[in-house]
């Protein structure tokens, strides 16, 4: 790694992951598939905990989100869009330079759709686009802060599930391929040729800075790293994969940040494993004085 590649927004060293880890015991399918009891009363989740042990994480596919506008904003295109496309879509192993998960945005149309005699209008080309993006990209979710109180709520079992804080440096996804949320007080109005340009621009430029400029000013930033302001609470970041599952932890986990609510015997089984050795472990505290969250270094 080159010593001149920085990082932008150096300041924030972490970015937090919140989840769940117990399993939902009232899902029978769930006890008989993936139950890894502790005990008779704690039984975790394990498609939560093998990821962790193995260093991995679950990118989702957006059709899973909870925001029913994710990536559906308005988006106009031509009749070039299609030429464009298609002159992507084949040239797309000479496309050295652009990420492989953006370069698959384009790859995504099937290729039935480039018959000459069958050609998509441009309406029907975005929603086309727009729905193999949802069904197939892989997004995997960060925070800016691990002590909000509503995150704990919704995304980490109501203080009974934990948060990864995982670093951010020039060696890894979370410093150079992870890209902050804007909550705009209106969403976007895109343009797919603007998106095909945006591609093809990458190719010409390094990893670091530039790069993540580029993508988060254009169109590829607006349509993927963009939310309503009303969720501008999560302070989110993203990272992408082009296809959803399990994939390699994106930074070294530096702890795991455990909810207020977390049964003692969890936290017990996690120490004991091999694989965790190097990982801290803290604790997430109430300061009712103050009603306010903070984390108590183990």
């Amino acid at each position: 790694m080159s010593d001149d590649i920085v990082i932008k927004n150096p300041e924030i060293t972490s970015l937090y992951h919140y989840q769940t880890l117990e399993l939902n015991t009232a899902v029978s399918s769930s006890i008989r598939d993936r139950a890894v009891y502790i005990n008779d009363d704690i039984v975790l989740d394990e498609w939560k905990l093998s990821p962790l042990l193995n260093g991995e994480v679950y990118y989702s596919s957006p059709n899973d989100f909870n925001d029913p506008f994710e990536l559906n904003f308005k988006m106009e295109s031509s009749d070039n869009t299609i030429f464009s496309l298609e002159k992507i879509f084949y040239m797309s192993r000479e496309l050295k330079g652009v990420p492989e998960q953006f370069k698959a945005i384009a790859q995504l149309i099937p290729k039935s759709a480039f018959n000459r005699a069958t050609f998509p209008t441009s309406s029907s080309l975005n929603r086309l686009l727009i729905e193999q993006v949802k069904k197939q990209l892989g997004v995997y979710c960060f925070s800016e802060s691990a002590t909000d109180s509503i995150m704990w709520a919704h995304y980490a079992a109501n203080y009974q599930g934990i948060v990864l804080e995982m670093e951010r440096s020039v060696r890894n996804v979370c410093g150079l391929d992870t890209f902050r949320v804007e909550y705009p007080d209106e969403l976007p109005k895109l343009n797919l040729d603007y998106i095909l340009n945006d591609l093809m621009k990458l190719r010409d430029l390094p990893s670091g800075i530039e790069k993540i400029e580029m993508i988060e000013a254009g169109h590829i930033g607006k349509w993927i790293f963009t939310k309503a302001k009303s969720w501008g609470y999560e302070k989110e970041w993203r990272t992408l994969q082009s296809s959803s599952g399990l994939h390699p932890m994106p930074g070294k986990l530096k702890s795991i940040i455990f909810g207020s609510k977390v049964a003692p015997q969890i936290v017990t089984y996690l120490r004991d494993r091999t694989e965790l050795l190097d990982v801290n472990f803290k604790f997430l505290k109430i300061d009712k004085a103050n009603s306010s969250l903070y984390i108590d270094e183990d």
